[in-house]
Formats: C-alpha cells, structure tokens, sequence
C-alpha cells in the first residue's frame, strides 16, 4: 500500500512540476494596456492608420469624420468633446490627460479649421457636422485657432 502512496504521490508531485516549467499558453488577441499593435503592409495594399489598423481609404471613412495622426497612448484613452459653433470653439480652454483623444465637431453652417498655432495638427476645412480628432500623447498646452476665422482661439492643456 505504500508503494502505491509513493508512486501516486510521485506521479502528482510530477505532474505539477511540469505544469509549473510548461510555458503559459498565450491568447494572441490579449495584449496589456501599454502595448500596441502595429503592422506594416506592402505597398501593393491599401494604407491603413497604424494604431486602429483600419484603412484610411475615403471609401472606408464616414463621410462626417477626418481623422487626424494619432499616437498610441501609454494608457487608456478617454475622449473630451469641443464643439465649433458661433463662431467659437466650446470650451475654449479645456484640460485633458496624456493620451486622450479630443474631437471637434462643427456645428455650424460656415466651414471651420482646427489649426495647432505650431503646425503639429490641421484638420483642413471641417463643414457642418464634420469632426477631427487628434490624441494628446505628451503633456503641455497647446493653443490652436480656426485658419479661416482669425479670432477663433482655443487652447488644449495636457497633464500627466
């Protein structure tokens, strides 16, 4: 009876060790907060936004959306709004964190810009009901204006 105890124990004892030293089975779908998917297609195909990797193809584009360069984020986004209307950007001032993604939308009847004061970002003529949406992936404040409309300032500020 003993033996039996032993060479079971033996067995069991095994088993785990081999279950502990066997590599972890990975899911290729998960990936952690932090990293992003990146893939590079050959030139024959058609060209796709690097972090969503959908293509980038007017056709494949809603017809009210531009879509500006986004950066991955280090951690998960979060989207605040501005809107365009009256001839202002709604809320002029608005303060985000590293990462996040602000969207524009025009709501009125006359074309509008959304144009970084330093030429990191332009959305080119945004008609009514059109947005643009651009991440922030570093921290800092960045003023913009409508190029069309000299007095149209807004400024985003970025924290960590």
């Amino acid at each position: 009876m003993y033996r039996k105890l032993s060479a079971l124990t033996l067995l069991a004892i095994l088993a785990l060790w081999i279950a502990a030293c066997a590599p972890a089975a990975t899911n290729p779908a998960v990936q952690p907060a932090n990293t992003a998917t990146v893939s590079v297609a050959a030139p024959s195909t058609p060209a796709t936004n690097p972090v969503t990797e959908t293509p980038v193809a007017a056709s494949t584009q809603p017809s009210n959306t531009v879509t500006g360069t986004v950066a991955a984020p280090s951690s998960p986004s979060t989207q605040a709004n501005v809107t365009i209307n009256n001839f202002a950007f709604d809320p002029p001032t608005l303060t985000v964190k590293v990462g996040s993604i602000v969207q524009w939308t025009n709501q009125q009847d006359t074309d509008h810009t959304v144009t970084s004061d330093t030429g990191e970002w332009d959305s080119g003529h945004l008609s009514q009901g059109q947005s643009f949406q651009q991440t922030f992936a570093k921290s800092g404040t960045f003023p913009y204006h409508c190029s069309i409309h000299s007095t149209m300032k807004g400024t985003i500020v970025v924290t960590n």
